[in-house]
């Protein structure tokens, strides 16, 4: 019956988010549909060339075709006027920056940027150029922000700013290196060399349009080629060079005239001409007036006529030819007044263009207000209807969920009522249950009280009996450990001395002087060509006498015997075995954990040099004759130090001396490492001269008349200060 409620309110959780999940989302759908039918909408204007794409663009839904739309408007206003191309190129950027397309927005910032530099607004060019400049670095777009610092560079060049348009045209031609493209290159330098032009650097400047001529070459470019020969011929005729002048301009007059570029071809013309007239050769100077003259009326260009007519007139007159000066002169006047009409029909153009601009402007705003009249109503109709909506299936939803609670609540009321009648019945038959339970609960009580008075009788029994047995057994253990004990002591005593080379006294020696000389043991004996070395370092207090014997024994008998053992902890193990008291083992253990206690055993070769060891807690140092440490041993018997032949075994040399100390002793050569010192080698050599050395424990031969074997310990270096 749980299982079948849990079933039915996890059905019913699922039916309230079924119909939250339709209420949302059809939220959301309305939401969508009024938002994108009452933003980027735009009044149809006068212009009849572009009323298709007006049209087209407050129809169109989708924002990304809208944005496309968008761009073509801004495109065809860049050409026609200047202040809608702003408007529209403003919102091309808007919207581009909600869609996330960050290429056509910094595009449409430089496209801002161009059309203020030609409308003459150089401050307005920079800071937007500035702006996708910045942009382009985070993206690292390494041929945009080449561009960017070109156009940066010609709107200081026409600002005035000339050392700022040297830099950033230095910048654009460096990076475009980067890039690689030959056409940019040539470019940007070709650019850079007129800077330098103005600023009469020659030499700069000629070497700039060299680089810009050679890239046009490699990217037959002939219009770019063309123009830097053009450019080049100039700074000759500014040096004075009129021969490499003519030269360069007859050059660029001949790719302007495969390029097919008229107007250029009749100003290089008129180039050429102009250096002729300079240098004083008048009938050839007139020839090439001609023929930009023709040029000129050929593609009706009436400053191309003035020029040339002005020109021609002041050589005929010259020359003493007055008729002709005479004509051109009138040619000249006449050019000049049709220019001069020219310019004030423009002007009365531009006026009226204004005013109707103005009106126009008028006519749009009246449009704009009316559209957006024409949008508020539409938005208004929208939210009523889709608020409608909402509310009907927020109000279907609602009864649907009454109507499924009161079934519920039905349901669960029989449940509950079925339940109580099982628990009403369920009572009254653990009510007779507990009844019978309560009476033998009773019984049981008087018999454990009955139990209970007996087992305290034989537990105090039992006690008085188990303590009887254990004194009886630690008095026999006693007997037997002291008899035990007594044989190994004067076994150990007997094998010290029975030694293959002669009689060798025990030395004993500690390092501090507040404990006895006998804390610690020393052994030495020769056998077949080794000399062995045991040493046992304890003070008496913290081991039992036991245990000092079983450890004497058992190290004696390993260097008598010639037999090796590298593990120490296997050593403590055969010690441990030969004792039977446990409690003694426990406080052993405890000592060797506490550098209390320590031994070592060796076997060193007095003919291949060599040191075979086996330590625990009584460390050795290795040092050169002159008390440098060469070496120190591990603390448990095993190496980790790189300069070891092997796990056990060290190599040493004549001269050398061993030095065997114990755990205390290392322990104050690291307070002194501490200090200052690199490594602990140091700071042994600074305790040999601070006197510390006095605590170090060493092996000292005690031989009387054995001068062989005196000669060969001292060989050895074991040495004592």
């Amino acid at each position: 019956m749980q299982q079948k409620r849990n079933n039915d309110y996890k059905q019913f959780r699922i039916l309230i988010r079924g119909f939250y999940k339709i209420n949302l989302s059809l939220f959301f759908i309305c939401a969508f549909f009024l938002f994108y039918n009452i933003n980027y909408s735009i009044s149809q204007p006068v212009e009849k060339n572009i009323d298709s794409l007006y049209d087209e663009f407050n129809r169109n839904i989708n924002p990304i075709h809208k944005f496309e739309v968008l761009k073509k408007i801004c495109s065809y206003w860049r050409f026609n006027d200047y202040d809608s191309a702003l408007v529209y190129c403003g919102l091309t950027i808007e919207m581009a920056e909600k869609l996330g397309k960050i290429e056509d927005c910094l595009e449409h910032h430089i496209v801002i940027g161009h059309m203020h530099h030609t409308a003459g607004h150089f401050s307005d060019a920079i800071e937007k150029f500035a702006f996708a400049l910045n942009e382009f670095i985070e993206l690292k777009d390494t041929v945009k922000i080449a561009l960017s610092y070109n156009h940066l560079a010609m709107s200081y060049h026409q600002f005035g700013n000339l050392d700022k348009a040297l830099e950033y045209y230095k910048e654009a031609v460096r990076l475009a290196k980067i890039v690689g493209d030959p056409r940019p290159i040539a470019n940007y330098a070709n650019n850079l060399a007129t800077v330098y032009r103005r600023l009469n650097d020659y030499d700069n400047a000629l070497y700039y349009h060299q680089l810009s001529h050679d890239l046009y070459r490699q990217a037959d470019d002939l219009p770019g080629v063309g123009n830097v020969l053009n450019n080049m011929a100039i700074i000759f005729y500014n040096k004075g060079d009129y021969k490499n002048a003519i030269q360069l301009f007859k050059n660029a007059a001949e790719i302007r005239e495969k390029t097919g570029n008229n107007q250029e071809l009749g100003n290089v013309l008129f180039n050429i001409g102009f250096v002729y007239n300079a240098i004083g050769e008048v009938k050839k100077a007139n020839e090439y007036f001609l023929k930009s003259l023709q040029l000129g009326i050929m593609l009706s260009s009436l400053p191309l006529q003035r020029t040339n007519y002005e020109m021609l007139s002041k050589n005929y007159e010259k020359i003493g030819n007055h008729k002709s000066a005479l004509e051109y002169y009138n040619l000249f006047i006449s050019i000049t007044d049709s220019i001069n009409a020219v310019r004030q029909t423009n002007r009365l153009l531009e006026i009226k263009t204004e005013q109707e601009k103005r009106i126009e402007e008028m006519h749009i705003n009246v449009l704009l207000k009316k559209s957006e009249l024409d949008l508020l109503t539409q938005r208004k109709s929208l939210f009523v209807f889709y608020s409608t909506l909402f509310i009907f299936i927020a109000l279907v939803s609602f009864l649907v969920i009454i109507l499924f609670l009161i079934r519920k609540k039905a349901k669960m009321n029989k449940m509950l009522s079925d339940q109580n009648d099982a628990i009403l019945s369920h009572r009254d038959e653990l009510y007779n249950r507990k009844e019978t339970l309560e009476l033998l609960n009773n019984e049981l009580k008087e018999k454990d009280s009955e139990v209970s008075l007996q087992n305290e009788l034989l537990n105090e029994k039992a006690k008085e009996l188990n303590q009887i047995v254990l004194d009886l057994e630690h008095r026999k253990d006693e007997v037997e450990s002291s008899l035990r004990y007594a044989a190994m002591l004067q076994n150990a005593l007997k094998s010290s001395y029975t030694i293959s080379s002669g009689i060798i006294h025990d030395f004993f020696v500690y390092p501090s002087q507040s404990k006895s000389l006998s804390d610690s043991s020393f052994w030495i004996c020769e056998s077949g060509g080794n000399i062995f070395v045991a040493v046992f370092d304890a003070p008496q207090k913290s081991i039992s006498g036991a245990f000092y014997c079983v450890m004497v024994n058992t190290m004696l008998d390993r260097v008598v015997n010639e037999q090796m053992i590298h593990d120490p902890h296997r050593i403590l193990d055969e010690v441990f075995n030969n004792m039977e008291n446990t409690l003694s083992k426990s406080s052993l253990t405890d000592c060797f954990t506490t550098n209390e206690c320590g031994f070592l055993m060796a076997r060193i070769n007095y003919q291949s040099m060599t040191v075979d060891f086996c330590s625990l807690n009584l460390p050795f140092i290795l040092t050169d004759a002159k008390g440098i440490v060469k070496m120190i041993s591990p603390y448990d018997g095993i190496s980790s130090n790189p300069e070891f032949r092997d796990d056990y075994k060290i190599k040493i040399f004549p001269n050398e001396k061993l030095w065997i100390m114990n755990q205390a002793t290392l322990r104050k050569y690291e307070e002194v490492a501490n200090g200052g010192f690199t490594n602990e080698w140091e700071a042994f050599l600074s305790c040999k001269k601070s006197k510390i050395n006095e605590s170090i424990m060493g092996i000292v031969n005690m031989y009387e008349n054995d001068t062989e074997m005196k000669n060969k310990l001292l060989i050895l270096g074991f040495q004592i200060t």
